[in-house]
Protein backbone atom coordinates (compact mmCIF):
# COMPACT_ATOMS: atom_id res chain seq x y z
CA UNK A 1 0.00 0.00 0.00
CA UNK A 2 1.11 3.45 -0.67
CA UNK A 3 2.61 5.22 1.89
CA UNK A 4 0.76 8.27 1.46
CA UNK A 5 -2.54 6.02 1.91
CA UNK A 6 -1.33 3.63 4.80
CA UNK A 7 -2.78 5.25 8.27
CA UNK A 8 -5.67 7.21 6.69
CA UNK A 9 -6.72 3.56 4.81
CA UNK A 10 -6.15 1.89 8.13
CA UNK A 11 -8.79 4.78 10.16
CA UNK A 12 -11.27 4.37 7.15
CA UNK A 13 -12.10 0.89 7.64
CA UNK A 14 -12.64 0.65 11.28
CA UNK A 15 -13.62 4.00 12.37
CA UNK A 16 -17.00 6.13 10.94
CA UNK A 17 -16.97 9.18 10.27
CA UNK A 18 -15.38 12.12 7.63
CA UNK A 19 -13.13 11.06 5.27
CA UNK A 20 -9.24 11.15 6.91
CA UNK A 21 -7.40 13.44 5.27
CA UNK A 22 -4.20 12.01 2.95
CA UNK A 23 -1.15 12.64 4.88
CA UNK A 24 2.62 10.51 4.62
CA UNK A 25 2.87 7.71 7.19
CA UNK A 26 5.98 8.82 7.96
CA UNK A 27 6.13 12.34 8.85
CA UNK A 28 2.75 12.80 8.93
CA UNK A 29 2.53 15.92 6.18
CA UNK A 30 -0.12 16.40 3.71
CA UNK A 31 2.12 18.31 1.31
CA UNK A 32 4.76 15.39 1.52
CA UNK A 33 5.03 13.54 -1.61
CA UNK A 34 6.01 9.87 0.88
CA UNK A 35 8.68 9.97 2.60
CA UNK A 36 8.76 5.75 2.52
CA UNK A 37 9.23 6.14 -1.47
CA UNK A 38 12.43 7.15 -0.22
CA UNK A 39 13.57 3.61 0.55
CA UNK A 40 12.41 3.00 4.22
CA UNK A 41 9.07 1.97 4.53
CA UNK A 42 7.72 0.28 1.41
CA UNK A 43 5.42 -2.49 1.20
CA UNK A 44 7.92 -5.27 -0.80
CA UNK A 45 9.82 -7.89 0.45
CA UNK A 46 8.49 -9.83 3.71
CA UNK A 47 5.59 -8.76 5.78
CA UNK A 48 8.16 -8.94 8.95
CA UNK A 49 11.90 -6.99 8.09
CA UNK A 50 12.77 -8.66 11.10
CA UNK A 51 12.53 -12.15 9.60
CA UNK A 52 13.88 -11.34 6.43
CA UNK A 53 17.68 -10.95 5.57
CA UNK A 54 19.96 -8.14 6.10
CA UNK A 55 21.78 -6.54 8.86
CA UNK A 56 20.41 -6.64 12.31
CA UNK A 57 20.27 -3.25 12.93
CA UNK A 58 18.64 -2.09 9.31
CA UNK A 59 16.30 -4.80 10.44
CA UNK A 60 15.50 -4.01 13.92
CA UNK A 61 14.53 -0.23 12.86
CA UNK A 62 12.68 -1.07 9.76
CA UNK A 63 10.38 -3.85 11.77
CA UNK A 64 9.80 -0.91 14.85
CA UNK A 65 9.00 1.33 12.03
CA UNK A 66 6.72 -0.79 9.98
CA UNK A 67 4.81 -1.33 13.26
CA UNK A 68 3.95 2.01 14.21
CA UNK A 69 3.04 3.36 10.29
CA UNK A 70 2.08 0.06 8.57
CA UNK A 71 -0.27 -1.78 11.23
CA UNK A 72 -2.37 -2.97 8.45
CA UNK A 73 -0.15 -5.07 6.70
CA UNK A 74 2.23 -5.83 9.91
CA UNK A 75 -0.62 -7.08 12.14
CA UNK A 76 -2.77 -7.90 9.37
CA UNK A 77 -0.90 -10.03 7.62
CA UNK A 78 0.92 -11.53 10.13
CA UNK A 79 2.36 -14.69 9.28
CA UNK A 80 2.76 -17.56 11.41
CA UNK A 81 6.33 -18.67 12.68
CA UNK A 82 8.17 -19.60 15.98
CA UNK A 83 8.34 -17.42 18.74
CA UNK A 84 12.57 -17.83 19.31
CA UNK A 85 13.34 -14.66 16.31
CA UNK A 86 10.24 -12.58 17.81
CA UNK A 87 11.22 -12.94 21.08
CA UNK A 88 14.82 -12.09 20.07
CA UNK A 89 13.19 -8.97 18.70
CA UNK A 90 11.15 -7.70 21.76
CA UNK A 91 14.17 -8.38 24.11
CA UNK A 92 16.92 -6.31 21.92
CA UNK A 93 13.96 -3.78 21.24
CA UNK A 94 12.98 -3.32 24.80
CA UNK A 95 16.52 -3.28 26.16
CA UNK A 96 17.55 -0.18 23.56
CA UNK A 97 14.22 1.44 24.75
CA UNK A 98 14.92 1.05 28.44
CA UNK A 99 18.72 1.97 27.71
CA UNK A 100 18.10 5.51 26.62
CA UNK A 101 15.39 6.17 28.74
CA UNK A 102 18.19 5.18 31.56
CA UNK A 103 20.50 7.11 29.66
CA UNK A 104 18.41 10.18 29.44
CA UNK A 105 17.34 9.42 33.75
CA UNK A 106 21.01 9.84 34.29
CA UNK A 107 21.28 13.14 32.16
CA UNK A 108 18.03 14.81 34.37
CA UNK A 109 19.85 13.74 37.82
CA UNK A 110 22.74 15.04 36.76
CA UNK A 111 21.46 18.30 35.96
CA UNK A 112 19.57 18.59 39.58
CA UNK A 113 21.76 16.81 41.67
CA UNK A 114 25.37 15.29 40.53
CA UNK A 115 26.44 14.42 43.59
CA UNK A 116 23.52 11.97 44.01
CA UNK A 117 24.65 10.43 40.14
CA UNK A 118 28.02 9.76 41.44
CA UNK A 119 26.49 8.05 44.39
CA UNK A 120 24.93 5.45 42.01
CA UNK A 121 27.76 5.12 40.10
CA UNK A 122 29.97 4.61 42.79
CA UNK A 123 27.88 2.50 45.36
CA UNK A 124 28.15 -1.24 44.45
CA UNK A 125 24.48 -1.38 46.00
CA UNK A 126 23.14 1.32 44.32
CA UNK A 127 24.44 0.44 40.92
CA UNK A 128 23.35 -3.27 41.31
CA UNK A 129 19.68 -2.27 42.26
CA UNK A 130 19.92 0.32 38.97
CA UNK A 131 20.96 -2.94 36.70
CA UNK A 132 18.41 -5.70 38.22
CA UNK A 133 15.70 -2.78 37.81
CA UNK A 134 16.55 -2.26 34.33
CA UNK A 135 16.38 -6.41 33.39
CA UNK A 136 13.37 -6.35 35.46
CA UNK A 137 11.85 -3.77 33.80
CA UNK A 138 12.63 -5.15 29.96
CA UNK A 139 11.09 -7.97 31.21
CA UNK A 140 8.17 -6.86 32.47
CA UNK A 141 7.38 -5.15 29.50
CA UNK A 142 7.77 -8.04 27.41
CA UNK A 143 5.67 -10.10 29.08
CA UNK A 144 3.03 -7.09 29.17
CA UNK A 145 3.31 -7.43 25.32
CA UNK A 146 2.63 -10.78 25.18
CA UNK A 147 0.11 -11.10 27.75
CA UNK A 148 -1.63 -8.76 25.27
CA UNK A 149 -1.53 -10.92 22.28
CA UNK A 150 -2.54 -14.10 24.58
CA UNK A 151 -5.86 -11.88 25.95
CA UNK A 152 -6.68 -10.87 22.08
CA UNK A 153 -6.85 -15.02 21.50
CA UNK A 154 -8.42 -15.34 24.98
CA UNK A 155 -11.31 -13.39 22.83
CA UNK A 156 -12.18 -16.82 20.59
CA UNK A 157 -11.99 -19.06 23.46
CA UNK A 158 -14.55 -17.70 25.39
CA UNK A 159 -16.80 -17.93 22.04
CA UNK A 160 -16.26 -21.43 21.13
CA UNK A 161 -13.28 -20.32 18.55
CA UNK A 162 -10.12 -22.13 17.88
CA UNK A 163 -6.88 -19.96 19.57
CA UNK A 164 -4.18 -19.59 18.25
CA UNK A 165 -1.79 -18.68 21.25
CA UNK A 166 1.25 -18.84 19.01
CA UNK A 167 0.14 -16.31 16.90
CA UNK A 168 -1.07 -13.96 19.34
CA UNK A 169 2.16 -14.07 20.96
CA UNK A 170 3.82 -13.14 18.18
CA UNK A 171 1.93 -10.12 17.73
CA UNK A 172 2.37 -9.08 21.27
CA UNK A 173 6.13 -9.53 20.88
CA UNK A 174 6.22 -7.73 17.40
CA UNK A 175 4.27 -4.96 19.17
CA UNK A 176 7.07 -4.03 21.20
CA UNK A 177 8.32 -2.08 18.01
CA UNK A 178 5.83 0.77 19.31
CA UNK A 179 8.27 1.17 22.89
CA UNK A 180 11.28 1.54 20.74
CA UNK A 181 10.38 4.11 18.26
CA UNK A 182 8.85 6.34 21.20
CA UNK A 183 12.07 6.01 22.88
CA UNK A 184 15.04 8.72 23.33
CA UNK A 185 16.52 5.83 21.27
CA UNK A 186 13.73 5.61 18.66
CA UNK A 187 13.68 10.15 17.99
CA UNK A 188 17.84 9.91 18.19
CA UNK A 189 17.29 7.10 15.32
CA UNK A 190 14.48 9.09 13.57
CA UNK A 191 16.23 12.73 13.94
CA UNK A 192 19.87 10.66 12.34
CA UNK A 193 17.72 8.64 9.46
CA UNK A 194 14.93 11.38 8.21
CA UNK A 195 15.94 14.50 9.65
CA UNK A 196 14.27 16.90 11.95
CA UNK A 197 11.22 17.28 9.49
CA UNK A 198 10.52 13.71 9.56
CA UNK A 199 11.68 12.18 12.60
CA UNK A 200 8.67 12.60 15.20
CA UNK A 201 6.02 11.63 12.49
CA UNK A 202 6.98 7.92 13.34
CA UNK A 203 6.78 8.46 16.93
CA UNK A 204 3.49 10.20 16.56
CA UNK A 205 1.65 7.21 14.55
CA UNK A 206 3.46 4.65 17.28
CA UNK A 207 2.00 6.41 20.38
CA UNK A 208 -1.21 5.89 18.39
CA UNK A 209 -1.36 2.44 16.26
CA UNK A 210 -2.28 0.36 19.52
CA UNK A 211 -6.05 0.40 18.85
CA UNK A 212 -5.46 0.43 14.62
CA UNK A 213 -3.02 -2.93 15.19
CA UNK A 214 -5.43 -4.66 17.65
CA UNK A 215 -8.42 -4.35 15.27
CA UNK A 216 -6.35 -5.42 11.92
CA UNK A 217 -5.05 -8.23 13.95
CA UNK A 218 -8.78 -9.41 15.02
CA UNK A 219 -10.67 -7.99 11.94
CA UNK A 220 -8.05 -9.04 9.13
CA UNK A 221 -5.75 -11.69 10.18
CA UNK A 222 -8.00 -13.38 12.88
CA UNK A 223 -11.63 -12.70 11.31
CA UNK A 224 -12.80 -12.72 14.31
CA UNK A 225 -16.55 -12.27 14.51
CA UNK A 226 -18.35 -9.24 16.52
CA UNK A 227 -18.86 -11.24 19.74
CA UNK A 228 -14.92 -12.42 20.19
CA UNK A 229 -13.71 -9.10 19.58
CA UNK A 230 -15.78 -7.64 21.99
CA UNK A 231 -14.85 -10.35 23.86
CA UNK A 232 -10.75 -9.93 23.26
CA UNK A 233 -11.50 -6.50 24.00
CA UNK A 234 -12.76 -7.08 27.37
CA UNK A 235 -10.48 -9.40 28.43
CA UNK A 236 -7.51 -7.59 27.18
CA UNK A 237 -8.50 -4.17 28.80
CA UNK A 238 -9.46 -6.08 32.16
CA UNK A 239 -6.15 -7.98 32.56
CA UNK A 240 -4.12 -5.76 30.95
CA UNK A 241 -5.47 -2.81 33.60
CA UNK A 242 -4.55 -5.16 36.81
CA UNK A 243 -1.25 -6.13 35.38
CA UNK A 244 -0.23 -2.32 34.85
CA UNK A 245 -1.16 -1.38 38.05
CA UNK A 246 1.05 -3.61 39.55
CA UNK A 247 3.87 -2.87 37.13
CA UNK A 248 3.92 1.07 37.63
CA UNK A 249 3.82 0.27 41.80
CA UNK A 250 6.49 -1.88 41.19
CA UNK A 251 8.49 0.74 39.07
CA UNK A 252 7.91 3.58 42.16
CA UNK A 253 8.84 0.91 44.64
CA UNK A 254 12.51 0.36 42.57
CA UNK A 255 12.73 4.29 42.01
CA UNK A 256 12.25 4.61 45.75
CA UNK A 257 14.37 2.04 46.69
CA UNK A 258 17.03 3.21 44.36
CA UNK A 259 17.31 6.93 45.68
CA UNK A 260 17.14 5.54 49.14
CA UNK A 261 20.18 3.40 48.40
CA UNK A 262 21.91 6.31 46.75
CA UNK A 263 21.51 8.64 49.77
CA UNK A 264 22.50 6.49 52.41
Amino acid sequence: MPALTQIGHNRGMYDSGPPPVVTCAVCRRPECSGCADKGEDKDTGPVLAWEGTGNWGERLWKMALASSTAPLRTFGELPEGGIVSALAFALIAESIAVGSLGVVAGAITFAVSPALLGNVLLDRAAGTLVVLTSVVLIVLLVALHVVWGLCLEAGTATTGGSPKWRLGMRFGLYACGWDLLTSPAGVLQGLLSRGPSAAFGPVGAAARVPRLAMRAYLVDRRQFEGRAQRRATQISVTILGIVMLLFVSGLIAGAIRIVVAAST
